[in-house]
């Protein structure tokens, strides 16, 4: 019974807080939409509470009812598709996760393995993987995908032929270098943190206990030591969806890739396109809230003191 109120409490606690966020993305995101700035030596700016008032009522009714209203002429274009809007903002969605959630996974699995891998190389080959780790947090995101792309050309030079698509071109996908570019600091990131969480493990009374009574190295590891340390890395994998999903803004806009962050470009000052912006945050958010879950689930597997 303990187990399964632990299973309801993580449940429902996630689905309050996606409520939430989604109430607070619906009230954020039509702002703009009602403050009125007027420059000059001085700006000032008003706010106009009953178009605001009004643009988040018409968005949450219609969100519920599935209908984000009229459609811009410039924009009409989107309801001639199979399944009209809806089929647009699906798009947006699926070419955003295609990215994001592999990105995560392989970022996350990389990171772990690595840092696994540290417990038994020799230590030329520790300090290799340190001192690549430190290199990677001292330069930039953005200098990252600058750099996979040119290795990306460079190779694709060397072939003769495209092996690795760097841009997403008549709707053919570009997955593999924005997958790695998205990965690359999560797996910098957890192979840190797995390191730390490992080390703390391996100081802990019982594993030196073990160690002392002649336990194999591997076992004492995977069974001692790594076990113990994915419950914390299952704590922080929420926080690295939320990283790669920041991420996209930059990798969508360099690989030409027409996902969520596209919307970002335009003017949300626009009712239709804020509605839009709204509507795909608030499945963004889902999807971490889904990862939030998924981890808090895998947790009370891994940690029997989190099912007392």
């Amino acid at each position: 019974m303990r187990t399964l109120a632990k299973i309801g409490w993580t449940l429902g606690r996630n689905l309050i807080g996606f409520l939430v966020i989604s109430l607070l993305i619906s009230l954020i995101a039509f702002v703009p939409m009602a403050v009125d700035i007027k420059p000059g030596l001085q700006d000032t700016w008003s706010f106009n509470a009953s178009l605001y008032q009004r643009e988040v009522a018409s968005f949450v009714t219609g969100l519920v009812k599935g209908d984000l209203g009229e459609v811009p002429q410039r924009l009409r274009w989107m309801e001639t598709q199979p399944n009209g809007l809806l089929s647009v903002v699906q798009n947006l969605v699926e070419r955003s996760v295609r990215t994001l959630i592999p990105a995560v996974i392989f970022g996350v699995g990389v990171g772990v393995l690595l840092a696994a891998a540290t417990a038994f190389l020799p230590a030329w080959a520790k300090r290799v993987l340190g001192t690549s780790n430190q290199i990677l947090f001292s330069v930039p995101d953005l200098l990252i995908i600058f750099v996979l792309q040119y290795l990306a050309i460079q190779l694709d030079k060397w072939a003769g032929s495209p092996i690795i698509q760097v841009v997403e071109i008549a709707g053919r996908p570009a997955l593999v270098l924005p997958i790695a570019c998205v990965a690359t600091p999560i797996a910098a990131y957890i192979y840190r943190y797995t390191v730390q969480a490992c080390a703390e493990a391996a100081s802990q009374e019982y594993v030196r206990t073990a160690r002392a009574k002649g336990l194999p190295n591997s076992i004492l590891f995977f069974k001692h030591i790594l076990r113990p340390a994915c419950d914390s890395i299952l704590a922080v994998t929420p926080k690295m969806v939320a990283v790669a999903a920041s991420s996209l803004l930059i990798v969508e806009r360099l690989f030409n890739i027409v996902g969520i962050t596209n919307l970002f470009t335009h003017s949300v000052r626009v009712p239709f396109i804020a509605k839009m912006l709204a509507t795909v945050l608030i499945v963004l958010a889902a999807v971490v809230f889904l990862t939030n879950i998924t981890t808090g689930l895998l947790r009370l597997w891994i940690n029997p003191a989190l099912r007392k």
